[in-house]
């Protein structure tokens, strides 16, 4: 697990990945038909530049992301890596209605707020003002493929959240395309 120190930072962008993001890869991207782009996705792992929080860590069963997961296990990174910026953000999220989670379901989308508290800290933001990037060299995308939430809807979405961090967000064809994959 990756504590947050050695991440590589600089030219190219790194990704924090969300749950639904690493479900969807798998379900729509299955290995034994795209090697290819599963190996991609192990180099950019390797390369710490695919990280997920430990939270999404925690939420990942499925035995194919789990093999992925142990073959990378630097593209974990521990929860006390981002834990101030994790905290700045909870504490914001409710004054600017972005709450993530639901305070009476905590367990639904737990993961969330963890993604985008990931981005922030690997974006280089300082913790005590999420706005404001050390180095604007640096990029962290978040992957999801959530959608902004719908007019009248409680809780807010990954995409909302980043739109209002000025973190960019993608789904994994976004992301592909980005890096120029070809198969």
């Amino acid at each position: 697990m990756t504590e947050g120190g050695a991440l590589p930072f600089g030219a190219y962008p790194v990704y924090s990945v969300d749950t639904s993001a690493l479900i969807d890869f798998r379900l729509r991207y299955p290995e034994v038909i795209f090697p290819t782009m599963w190996e991609f996705i192990r180099g950019l792992a390797s390369d710490s530049r695919l990280m997920i929080a430990e939270a999404v860590d925690e939420e990942c069963h499925d035995a194919e992301l789990r093999d992925l997961i142990n073959e990378c296990p630097g593209m974990v990174v521990s929860f006390g890596a981002y834990q101030a910026h994790f905290a700045r953000l909870m504490a914001e999220a409710d004054k600017l209605d972005l709450l993530l989670i639901d305070p009476a379901d905590p367990t639904t989308n737990a993961g969330d707020p963890h993604v985008v508290a990931l981005a922030l800290m690997l974006g280089r933001r300082e913790p005590t003002d999420l706005g404001t990037q050390v180095d604007p060299e640096v990029q962290c995308i978040v992957v999801t493929h959530e959608r902004r939430r719908h007019p009248g809807a409680k809780l807010a979405k990954i995409p909302d959240v980043c739109e209002h961090y000025a973190l960019a967000h993608l789904d994994w064809l976004e992301l592909l395309a980005q890096e120029s994959f070809t198969a």
